[in-house]
């Protein structure tokens, strides 16, 4: 069997190879997030390694402000805690 191509067809069959390899690198990448998506945490690198070998200090009060002096009528600011 003999085919006959036309330049005409060169342009159809780059683009059937175009897509055929775009469509070989998505699969590529959908297989590897998959892949990675089953990793355990243990294995994952911490977001803030300062945090694992810091000692976790009891929480300071917190100074006021020496801003104005509320009015006798104002709550503190606190006063739901």
């Amino acid at each position: 069997m003999i085919l006959a191509l036309t330049p005409a067809d060169a342009h159809a069959i780059t683009m059937s190879i175009v897509l055929a390899f775009s469509l070989g690198i998505l699969i590529t990448m959908f297989a590897l997030m998959a892949r990675n998506g089953k990793r355990h945490k243990e294995l994952d690198l911490p977001e803030f390694p300062e945090e694992l070998t810091k000692p976790k200090a009891a929480q300071k009060p917190k100074k006021e402000a020496s801003g104005p002096k509320p009015a006798a009528w104002e709550r503190d600011p606190d006063w739901w805690k």
